[in-house]
């Protein structure tokens, strides 16, 4: 009995720690359900929130990079105050943070480009070269212009052209004024020359009339008279031939007169052609400007969209000046000049050089080379200067005429060769040319498309050349040509031009003391020719 009670005993035990220990394992399971639900949901929480962190920070980017534009925009319309301390707290600040100071190094090449040729300066970017990461933050960050500055720049430009313009129309009118009253005098001139040439004729008649009545009525006494009677009448046929003499010198005179002023007559219609073709409208448009210099070289904006060619050559004009402004200055130094072949242009203090143009690289873009600087040190050429070419106009060729020895070398003979290659080189074509061997007009004649007739130092026949010597009929032969293609020039209203002028306007210097034109030269005899005449001594 004893030891059964026993062994009930021990078997309740046991049960008991069965299901306490059951409910342990139920109870840590639960926990570490729980434990791993809490730390995964805390797991979620925090992703969410570097979410959050990164959006923000990627919102503040944008917004830096936003301001950073903002500013610049701001600076260069002039909206910003542009104080140093103004600029540092706006714009050198943010230029340690790559992305804002790429921003604002994208927004100022935009800025640039909408510019274009009216860039401005500014030094800090400018010196970075396009790197954001170069950005020197110890330069100026103010900007050198506003787009207010060159707006006001733009409309001093406009009001000097403006005056420019009038300027040049005042002088067109007052040209053609002066060119009128020249009119008006040669036209009273000729009329007082026609009445003097008649009172001369109906006196000349009087005295001849009355010397032939008494001559007659000498003669009729002849046979009645004494030899005193035969030896006056001798003295008096004497004073007849006396008066015949006179009579032809007079007639002499009265041919150069008339000559003179058939010479002054071409000189008034030249002018008044030059006056109507002057268009100061048209002149700024042959108009290029300097881009930039780089040591005796220089860039300009014009190229072959509007048919430059290599060689072409143009002078060089300050970028606050204008054609009209050099054309009148011009006049004033021609009207003073003591010399009548001053070179054009030459001592013009308007005028800074010359340039050639060696490549053109773009069809708005050419390379220049310098060939003459005035003052390289007190005015040098530099960008913004204007260039010109007088005798070009662009995107045409311009036609032309030749007459007589062009003289490029100064040696006195031909070199219409060299002459029409330069021609080629500034785009112009032959209408027409006097062949001096000969003596024949070539090509397709004058016509109104005609610009100019460029014709060399007219001919002349030495006094010592006799009427037989066969030199003489070659040097009449091209003159009286070249006073055919003059008359038609006229007809046409075509400009009449020296050789040694028109090559001065395209920028080739003449020979500053060329030799006499060699006219007789056997070059131009067409065959058979004795040698060339002796040279005539110069006159002092």
């Amino acid at each position: 009995m004893a030891k059964s009670k026993k062994a009930k005993k021990e078997g309740g035990a046991s049960v008991f720690g069965i299901l306490v220990l059951i409910f342990f394992i139920l109870t840590t399971i639960g926990l570490g359900f729980t434990t791993y639900s809490l730390y995964d949901e805390q797991e979620s929480i925090k992703a969410e929130a570097a979410k959050k962190m990164d959006e923000a920070k990627k919102d503040r980017k944008e917004l830096e990079t936003t301001l950073a534009r903002l500013t610049m925009q701001r600076a260069i319309v002039g909206a910003l105050a542009v104080n140093s301390k103004d600029i540092d707290d706006n714009l050198k600040g943010r230029v340690s943070d790559p992305e804002s100071a790429k921003a604002m190094m994208d927004e100022y090449n935009t800025i640039k480009t909408v510019l274009g040729e009216n860039r401005i300066s500014w030094p800090a970017f400018d010196a970075a070269d396009g790197d954001p990461t170069k950005i020197d933050k110890n330069r100026s960050f103010k900007p050198e212009s506003t787009i207010m500055d060159i707006a006001m720049a733009w409309y001093r430009q406009a009001q000097r052209d403006k005056q420019a313009k009038l300027n040049a129309l005042n002088l067109a009118k007052t040209s053609q004024d002066k060119a009128a009253q020249v009119q008006k005098t040669l036209a009273d001139a000729e009329a007082n020359f026609a009445k003097s040439i008649d009172d001369l004729k109906a006196q000349l008649k009087t005295t001849t009339d009355n010397m032939n009545a008494k001559y007659n009525e000498l003669l009729a006494l002849s046979n009645t008279s004494s030899v005193g009677f035969q030896k006056k009448l001798a003295e008096l046929g004497a004073d007849k031939d006396a008066v015949l003499a006179d009579l032809d010198k007079t007639t002499k005179t009265l041919n150069d007169i008339r000559r003179q002023r058939d010479e002054l007559r071409a000189i008034v219609e030249a002018t008044t052609g030059a006056i109507d073709r002057f268009d100061p409208l048209r002149a700024e448009e042959r108009k290029a400007e300097i881009v930039s210099k780089e040591g005796n070289f220089v860039t300009i904006n014009i190229g072959r969209a509007v048919g430059l060619r290599p060689q072409q050559r143009f002078f060089v004009v300050a970028q606050d000046a204008s054609l009209a402004d050099v054309l009148e200055r011009e006049k004033v130094l021609q009207e003073k000049s003591t010399s009548v072949r001053r070179v054009p242009f030459e001592n013009n203090p308007l005028v800074k050089g010359y340039v050639e143009v060696v490549e053109i690289t773009e069809p708005y873009v050419s390379r220049c080379k310098i060939l003459f600087e005035a003052s390289p040190t007190r005015n040098p050429i530099a960008a913004k200067d204007q260039v010109f070419n007088v005798a070009w106009t662009p995107n045409q060729k311009d036609r032309v005429a030749i007459a007589g020895i062009i003289d490029i070398n100064g040696d006195g003979l031909d070199d219409s060769v060299e002459f029409v290659k330069l021609l080629e080189k500034n785009n112009v074509t032959i209408d027409a040319f006097l062949d001096l061997k000969e003596k024949t007009i070539r090509g397709k004649g004058l016509s109104l498309g005609t610009k100019y007739l460029i014709i060399g130092e007219r001919p002349t026949i030495p006094l010592s050349l006799p009427p037989e010597d066969p030199r003489r009929q070659q040097i009449i032969a091209i003159a009286s040509k070249m006073s055919e293609l003059e008359s038609r020039a006229k007809e046409f209203g075509v400009q009449i031009i020296p050789a040694w002028r028109y090559m001065a306007l395209i920028g080739v210097k003449p020979p500053a003391n060329p030799d006499i034109p060699r006219y007789d030269s056997p070059l131009y005899a067409g065959g058979d020719a004795p040698a060339p005449m002796p040279k005539e001594p110069e006159k002092n």
